[in-house]
């Protein structure tokens, strides 16, 4: 078994107390990547959109001043 299949192995395992805790099947423990991969694609696609319609940089309601070119 290689080092990603431990890696993997371990999360799930560190992630069955908190499905235990919300009362949730363990079976729910082997998706979590799918999970996170989901958030951080949309977050991302979200940033980018933002970005395009030149609103970037925002982040609870405080935006960040673009960038001045040096001459």
């Amino acid at each position: 078994m290689g080092p990603a299949w431990l890696a993997w192995i371990a999360m799930c395992v560190a992630y069955a107390p908190m499905l235990r805790y919300y009362r949730r099947s363990l079976l729910w423990a082997p998706f979590l990547p799918l999970v996170a991969a989901a958030f951080y694609v949309s977050a991302t696609i979200g940033s980018a959109v933002r970005f395009w319609r030149g609103k970037g940089g925002q982040w609870k309601a405080r935006v960040q001043a673009p960038t001045q070119e040096t001459p």
